[in-house]
């Protein structure tokens, strides 16, 4: 019992159909695109006992609500519940001494990867975690082998799904308007994840990856990490970048 499967997808709130249901005209065959891939990806983890959720943040949490509420966002009426493997949870947490966080939801980058994965699999039950978007390459695979070392304890089979959003920063479309030498990271990541090159995929964060607005760097590094202790590699990796972030979809083969 292990990590069965990994894939990454962004955590856009757009790519939920109740966040956006009508889109403008010149974005709407991208994003459509982007959510078959992301559809896809879910699609091919198999079946598993747990779905791990990573995302970037602050500071490395595991939160252990089981509501999902994009009310931060705006769209109150994104709302559902999800079972949480809270004995996962305390065993990853005890392995990678990250702090349990009792919260009635989950929000966020998290929320959106839940709903993402219920909408794919309904019966999914789900651990969250966010690691700190600037910890650096030791910590971040620290934490990758906590998460294997407590699911083979438990006798788990789980899949890893881990945030794909990458530079906010591409062109003048983009949030963060134009940051010299993103697009050129985002592409650099992707051909990393393409050629199952870890050590390249370290090179390029965690300072480069805040500087160019990239909040998945450091779920990429351990998702990576995760896909070479289950022996599987992220296959064609797709990169777009509607609105002008980059946004990554890939899944283990």
């Amino acid at each position: 019992m292990t990590v069965r499967s990994v894939a990454a997808v962004p955590s856009a709130p757009l790519l939920l159909p109740e966040v956006s249901p009508v889109l403008p005209a010149e974005i709407a065959g991208g994003v459509e695109a982007l959510r078959d891939a992301v559809r896809s990806a879910l699609g091919s983890l198999g079946e598993v006992d747990t779905v791990v959720l990573v995302a970037g943040g602050d500071d490395a949490t595991l939160p252990d609500g089981g509501c999902i509420d994009l009310a931060g966002y705006g769209h109150p009426q994104v709302r559902a519940d999800v079972p949480v493997d809270r004995e996962l949870l305390a065993a990853v947490a005890t392995r990678t001494g990250t702090p349990r966080v009792r919260a009635d939801v989950l929000t966020g980058d998290l929320a959106v990867l839940a709903a993402l994965v219920l909408a794919v699999r309904p019966d999914a039950t789900v651990l969250p975690a966010t690691v700190a978007r600037a910890a650096g390459g030791a910590t971040l695979g620290g934490f990758a082998a906590g998460v294997v070392a407590a699911v083979d304890v438990l006798g788990r089979d789980v899949a890893v799904v881990a945030s794909g959003d990458l530079s906010s920063a591409r062109d003048t479309s983009s949030p963060g308007y134009e940051v010299d030498g993103a697009v050129a990271w985002d592409e650099a990541v992707r051909d990393a994840l393409a050629a199952g090159d870890l050590e390249a995929l370290l090179a390029l964060g965690p300072g480069e990856a805040v500087r160019v607005g990239a909040r998945g760097w450091a779920p990429l590094v351990v998702l990576s990490h995760l896909a070479r202790a289950s022996g599987s590699r992220l296959g064609d990796p797709q990169l777009s970048a509607p609105r002008g972030v980059g946004q990554l979809v890939a899944a283990s083969r």
